[in-house]
């Protein structure tokens, strides 16, 4: 009996070092696969990143991958940068980063950090905490041998910064970015503890902005669906002449790709605004909400993004141009505007289509506007609108306690309340005697 129990413990014993040593090789060969992976990895991504910085200076990487473990310095020779960045670095600096990657089973995590050197000095003269990094950037990459989608967490934190000049002053606050990726699903937040923006003109001052993204990427690695909200806790611009305190501003985002359009809804909301002038009486607005719907063809909007991507000569207003030049057409579905419940509400619809650089005939809209009558003396304070003229004028119809406009616009003729301008006109806001306006 005591035979056969000893013969079973050796057995047992020597099945349970079988399956140690196969679950050794097993990790090591799961550390093994990722150390690959990963060295290919960082070979293809510091290609295409010296592809892209080639205009810039010469990107370099020097460093090797072990079995746990791998270490790089990723290093740009700066030959010429476009302003501002041009100020902060020179012709023949040199910005080097080190690239440290710990191996796992199936796993990696990595760490960013920039080195002693020009920019590191130059960047710790702004921080408020000299002695910190003034960055950090760490990931973590699941790599599984049964499902080639890339799983991604990407960790961002920054100190605050003091920019100053001869007129003006700007503070940052830290920075803080998370970003997860598995497979199409994206999600992503931040926070920024405040931004304050200090000149002639006045003073902007931002305090705890915060939001966050998800996103559903299509079989083409474009969004299918994005969703986004940014809200800032209060913000105040403080100029000569007027003050504006604002709390719980927010902005929400939403995209969905359909059948051949990309529907874009944006919302824009404050829970309260105070505006208020020296020798004045302070107005507060409660729960201004502003609704806008879009939608755009695929094609257009892609020619859009690329336009806006491309450093076209003339800005992003130049760019702009050019699309519209290019017969892209956008659909208004809707917008809303309102103020204080019921103060001040707008909607209206359209189609926006251009050709040779302007609006074309392809351009329909209509909307209209509503506005009690009680804010026409603080509107004239504030804004120097005086309302009972607007409405001799035409430009707004009294109709009980309200005042009321309604506005179309087709084929370059705006119609307001019924009077007609030609905007292709010389002087497009002088009205002919028939009702409609002037053209040569």
């Amino acid at each position: 009996m005591r035979r056969r129990t000893r013969r079973r413990l050796r057995k047992l014993r020597r099945v349970m070092g079988y399956l140690t040593v196969a679950a050794v090789l097993v990790y090591f060969g799961g550390v093994y696969m990722t150390s690959q992976k990963v060295s290919l990895t960082v070979e293809s991504q510091t290609k295409q990143l010296a592809e892209h910085l080639a205009p810039f200076g010469a990107f370099s990487m020097t460093g090797q991958s072990g079995l746990f473990s791998s270490e790089y310095e990723l290093s740009l020779l700066v030959d010429k940068l476009p302003d501002p960045f041009n100020s902060w670095l020179r012709s023949g600096e040199v910005v080097t980063l080190a690239l440290k990657v710990s191996h796992g089973f199936f796993s990696a995590h990595s760490r960013v950090e920039l080195l002693p050197g020009v920019l590191r000095e130059r960047l710790a003269f702004y921080q408020d905490s000299p002695q910190q990094v003034p960055f950090e950037i760490a990931a973590t990459h699941r790599l599984s041998p049964f499902d080639t989608r890339l799983i991604e967490e990407l960790r961002i934190k920054t100190d605050a910064f003091t920019l100053s000049t001869d007129s003006a002053r700007g503070h940052l606050g830290e920075i803080g970015i998370s970003y997860y990726h598995r497979g199409s699903r994206l999600q992503s937040m931040f926070k920024v503890d405040e931004l304050t923006l200090v000149g002639e003109q006045g003073e902007l001052s931002l305090q705890d902005i915060h939001g966050n993204q998800s996103g559903l990427l299509d079989h083409d690695g474009r969004f299918a669906e994005l969703e986004g909200l940014i809200r800032v806790e209060t913000a105040t611009f403080d100029q000569v002449t007027t003050k504006t305190e604002v709390s719980g501003a927010e902005v929400d985002l939403f995209q969905k790709r359909e059948a051949q359009t990309l529907r874009s809804d944006i919302d824009l909301l404050f829970t309260s605004a105070v505006v208020s002038m020296p020798g004045a009486l302070s107005r507060k607005f409660d729960l201004f909400r502003a609704d806008l719907a879009v939608e755009t063809p695929h094609l257009d909007t892609e020619r859009l993004v690329s336009l806006l991507g491309s450093f076209t000569d003339g800005g992003q207003s130049a760019q702009l141009e050019q699309w519209l030049a290019s017969g892209a057409e956008m659909t208004l579905k809707e917008t809303i505007v309102s103020v204080g419940g019921s103060r001040i509400e707008a909607s209206g619809s359209g189609r926006v289509g251009a050709g040779e650089g302007r609006l074309g005939p392809r351009t329909q809209a209509k909307g209209s506007l509503r506005m009690e009558k009680t804010l026409a003396p603080w509107l004239q304070e504030v804004a120097g609108i005086d309302m009972g003229q607007l409405a001799l004028d035409g430009w707004m119809s009294e109709k009980g306690s309200n005042y009321i406009s309604r506005i179309a616009f087709s084929e370059e003729i705006v119609t307001v309340n019924g009077k007609h301008f030609d905007l292709s006109a010389e002087n497009p806001l002088e009205e002919s005697e028939s009702g409609a306006a002037s053209s040569d």
